[in-house]
């Protein structure tokens, strides 16, 4: 084998010398030849003649050995793309047009597949990352309070600390949970961040260094150590501008001091792609910061000591030579021993165990959100590129009328139909090479403009797009499957040509029979074009269709000249909640007197913002109907809600200054409540109840109606209103954070926002504002994907009856000239 590449190479590079030595060697095996017909009695020119003949002609023989020298295939190729080169340049018009139809379609191809390869095929940047995994586990456990997680479950913090004391399967067994938008406060400057509280051994078990000061470790999680945070290197780059002496500064995290210890490197964003965390800080229980920005636990629960109350994500790197089941397994036995006694007090339906999910892309979020609408788009850019083959081909196929008499004149001298069709494939090949090269460049400037796409107006997504070397392979790849596609139809069918007549034909001329053949060819390759483009059409204006229908709901309020934010005064170190509801009641009168301001109010959660409260309820008097659902969309509001947000009052009254903490408990509901659980009677003057689920002993909490508004949507455009309550923000039954303010403004909302940066700055300096954004802008963040689909299919479509619109006219302009 290495002497047959030593040879290989000699005959490419060593092209001359190969040949003189092969051209030596047949003059002299022809004289000496010359010298046996000599003695044989021959004259000299006779002699010569008979060793010709017997060694068949020096350059046929020359032609023989050429053939089958080693790296003959790759001379051809190299041949046959010089003259490729050379007859595309004599047709300019034609060559930019091709490669501009195929950089369109390969760029729209590479353009998405590295974004799928961003989103779903990358490995986070940590140490051997095939080796990690993602605990989860399935059952069925009613009596536990813990946020929802599209990723894996949660567990409690006793269980966690069971698994990693006794743990033999795992090298490295972390934790980690949102700290939320926590406000960090750095020289006396107030902004908001992406927070996360990991444990002592995050950054060991993953494998990741810092690149300034050092990382979080076991012993931070110590009571009674310091209190440190790592900051990102993003964050440091726009807070610091990647000083070193940031290591080593003060900060305070929602109103508690830290010091930064150490700088993450570039590349490492977390676990969760998209999501770029700030800082991180120590899983501590006297670190004085909670999961999720909280103050104290669901129900007063203490969340490092009950069984509960299920926050903490966990993820482990299996030890060498340690299998997925066997980690289940032992995993999965200290679970249930760690849960046993809490299952005897709270039998479960289903008994939970313990999964293990490969993690070494780290969270599926992104992955969920984005993988259907990723691969739609990818069929959809597919079937653009097959346009763009078609588009090529029939041009081809015109072009080849040109061609007749060369190619028959190429046949005549003896050259295979094989050899003609290799040389026709390679001008094709390496049109799509040209292409693809320019693809590159589009699909560059693409990816980033469909990323903004995806992010929607929200902070852009925390994915590195990069044409590293899976997407070359496969621009590399598309491209010369598209060229072979494209190219092998069109050349095997110019090859068919009838020799007398292409030869007597003139430079322009053509046989009647090659002429049709050529038409039918091209009439095929022009509908298989309209017909590909015509589902994309009609997909486009569907996309298009739901959009438009989206954004002309009816919500049931006026979106229009509405401010939105939302603050939350626990991140200042308001600590006690009638301390919090007084700071809400001021702000919001100091609001309302602001000038430009129409009304003013404030929620728990603002409308068409995907974030929903829904709770099971029962009604004084009335007893539900065998297999009703009793849910029920929760919304705690401020005074003036409905008049700021215009939805009108049908019956009663709405919150008002008047419903404080110390006053009786009240609510509003919608029209829908009354229509589905009341048979449409006035419901004021009922009573409804719900029961807490938190804790050991859950209280129950009764409201009294007093009035009813008509129907808005809540939480979304696609869903219809339900049945909705509104109750007082002075008597949320569940922990009292951050609340989002309404503004109803004369002018444009956002002229605004210095205003009330100013009002807030007042009350409390160290309070930053969350969200600032108008209700508006806030109902486009939720149609990301619609819009991304509407946008990019009608593009596509475009482009689509675009190509098809150019193959038929150069169809239709080959028909007339030929006529």
């Amino acid at each position: 084998m290495p002497r047959r590449i030593l040879t290989l190479c000699r005959n490419l590079f060593r092209k001359r010398a190969v040949e003189k030595a092969l051209d030596d060697e047949l003059r002299s095996s022809l004289d000496i030849l010359t010298q046996e017909k000599i003695k044989q009695g021959l004259s000299q020119s006779l002699a010569r003649r008979e060793a010709l003949i017997e060694i068949g002609g020096i350059e046929q023989v020359k032609e023989e050995v050429r053939a089958a020298r080693a790296g003959r295939i790759l001379e051809d190729f190299a041949r046959d793309l010089r003259f490729a080169c050379r007859t595309l340049a004599k047709s300019p018009g034609f060559t930019a047009v091709a490669v501009l139809s195929l950089a369109l379609g390969i760029g729209a191809n590479t353009a998405i597949f590295s974004l799928i390869n961003a989103v779903m095929l990358n490995l986070l940047p940590v140490r051997n990352p095939q080796r990690l995994v993602l605990l989860d586990w399935t059952g069925d456990m009613a009596t536990i309070e813990g946020p929802p997680s599209p990723n894996a479950a949660p567990f409690s913090y006793p269980t966690f600390e069971d698994i990693r004391a006794h743990n033999q399967v795992f090298s490295s067994l972390f934790g980690f949970v949102p700290l939320g938008k926590p406000s960090i406060v750095i020289e006396g400057e107030a902004s908001l961040a992406e927070g996360e509280l990991v444990t002592g051994d995050y950054f060991s078990g993953l494998g990741v260094g810092p690149v300034l000061g050092r990382v979080i470790t076991d012993a931070d999680e110590k009571p009674g150590a310091p209190r440190v945070a790592v900051i990102s290197y993003g964050y440091w780059s726009r807070r610091f501008g990647r000083n070193p002496k940031a290591v080593g500064k003060g900060a305070t995290i929602n109103g508690v001091p830290f010091t930064i210890v150490g700088v993450a490197p570039p590349e490492f964003f977390g676990v969760q792609p998209g999501r770029s965390v700030d800082v991180w800080v120590p899983l501590a229980e006297d670190s004085g910061l909670l999961p999720y920005g909280l103050s104290s636990g669901p129900g007063g629960l203490d969340p490092f000591t009950s069984s509960y109350w299920w926050w903490l994500l966990m993820m482990g790197r299996l030890k060498p030579g340690v299998s997925t089941q066997q980690g289940t397994a032992q995993a999965d036995l200290l679970f249930r021993q760690s849960i046993s006694n809490f299952l005897k007090t709270h039998p479960a339906t289903v008994p939970p165990h313990i999964r293990l999910h490969p993690a070494s892309r780290g969270l599926a979020n992104l992955q969920q959100e984005f993988s259907e609408p990723l691969s739609i788009l990818m069929i959809l850019v597919s079937v653009v590129l097959l346009i763009a083959c078609a588009n090529i081909a029939a041009l081809l196929v015109v072009r080849s009328n040109t061609r007749q008499r060369e190619i028959a004149i190429r046949l005549a001298l003896g050259a295979s139909r094989g050899r003609l069709v290799r040389q026709l494939v390679g001008e094709s090949v390496l049109l799509a090479g040209l292409g693809g090269a320019l693809g590159l460049l589009f699909a560059s400037w693409g990816s980033h403009a469909l990323l903004v796409l995806m992010s929607g107006g929200r902070e852009p997504l925390s994915v590195v797009v990069r044409l590293d070397a899976k997407v070359l392979a496969f621009t590399a790849v598309a491209s010369m499957v598209t060229g072979i596609l494209f190219g092998l139809a069109p050349a095997w069918r110019s090859t068919r040509v009838e020799l007398t007549p292409a030869l007597k034909a003139t430079a322009s001329g053509t046989s009647v029979v090659s002429q049709r053949t050529r038409l039918g060819l091209g009439n095929s390759l022009v509908i298989a074009q309209v017909a590909l483009s015509l589902p994309l059409l009609i997909g486009a204006g569907l996309f298009v269709r739901t959009l438009e229908n989206l954004e002309n709901e009816n919500l049931g309020f006026n979106p229009h000249h509405l401010l939105l934010f939302g603050v939350d005064p626990s991140q200042a170190g308001y600590k006690g909640e009638q301390q919090r509801i007084d700071f809400y009641g001021q702000l919001l009168q100091r609001l309302q007197a602001l000038p430009g301001v129409k009304s003013a109010t404030m929620s728990q959660s603002t409308l068409i913002s995907d974030s929903q409260d829904s709770w099971n309820v029962s009604i004084e008097g009335l007893k539900p109907k065998p297999g009703q659902n009793m849910n029920v969309d929760w919304n705690f509001v401020g005074p003036s809600f409905f008049k700021a947000m215009e939805i009108p009052l049908l019956v009663g009254r709405g919150i008002g200054w008047q419903d404080t903490a110390s006053s009786p408990q009240v609510v509003v509901v919608n029209r829908e409540f009354a229509r589905r659980f009341l048979d449409g009677r006035n419901p004021v003057g009922y009573t409804i109840t719900f029961k807490n689920i938190v804790g050991k002993d859950p209280p129950s909490f009764s409201y009294r109606i007093v009035g009813m508004v008509q129907d808005a949507k809540y939480a979304s455009l696609r869903q219809a209103p339900g049945p909705t309550v509104y109750g007082a923000c002075s008597k949320m039954p569940a922990y009292f954070g951050e609340l989002h303010y309404e503004l109803r403004t004369v002018g444009n909302p956002l002229a605004l926002v210095p205003t009330v940066r100013r009002a807030v700055r007042e009350l409390d300096p160290n309070l930053p504002l969350a969200g600032v954004k108008t209700q508006t802008e806030q109902i486009a963040e939720t149609l990301v994907q619609e819009r991304l689909f509407a946008r990019l299919s009608a593009f596509f479509a475009a482009l689509a009856a675009l190509l098809a619109c150019i193959g038929l006219y150069g169809l239709m302009a080959y028909a007339v000239t030929r006529r």
